[in-house]
């Protein structure tokens, strides 16, 4: 029981641990905006890099040794060993973190991709104000009324200059 909540904290600990700017993954008050664009450009350029990313090759990068348990390090293959009846360590707190660091990875190499492609359109990258988020959290998500929100903010020169990142 004391190695599991060893390794459970471990593991926390290391995806706590992250800082949110280290994350290459767009946050949730950031957006995508160039300054007089059309609608019709607006969805077009949002959906030819979004085809990109589809054809992108991802290479999922090995994950670190797991901390052991009292000073002891587990080899990879020790913890990952998930063949039934056989597997060493397993608990849902691990697999999950497994999961997520996985998707994490996968997640940053494809916006890296969308990023590049947005950027080579002529797009910048801005931040939401608090109150723009507040309007936005109200809005369907994929609805029209939210597509027209950002692009309303996008094309605006004042607020993609002025909120750049």
């Amino acid at each position: 029981m004391t190695f599991r909540l060893t390794a459970v904290a471990v593991l926390s600990l290391a995806l706590i641990g992250t800082p949110a700017d280290a994350l290459k993954v767009k946050k949730r008050d950031e957006s995508w905006g160039k300054p007089g664009v059309t609608l019709a450009q607006y969805r077009a350029d949002a959906s030819e890099c979004a085809n990109l990313t589809y054809r992108s090759p991802i290479t999922l990068h090995p994950l670190p040794a797991l901390g052991g348990y009292g000073g002891m390090v587990l080899p990879v293959a020790l913890w990952t060993h998930f063949t039934p009846g056989k597997a060493q360590l397993y608990t849902t707190t691990i697999a999950e973190g497994l999961k997520h660091a996985a998707w994490m990875d996968v997640s940053e190499q494809l916006q890296a991709v969308l990023d590049q492609c947005l950027v080579e359109k002529g797009y910048s990258r801005f931040r939401l104000s608090s109150e723009q988020m507040d309007r936005l959290s109200h809005l369907k998500p994929m609805s029209p009324e939210r597509l027209q929100f950002l692009y309303r903010l996008g094309s605006d020169a004042t607020v993609v200059t002025a909120q750049r990142i």
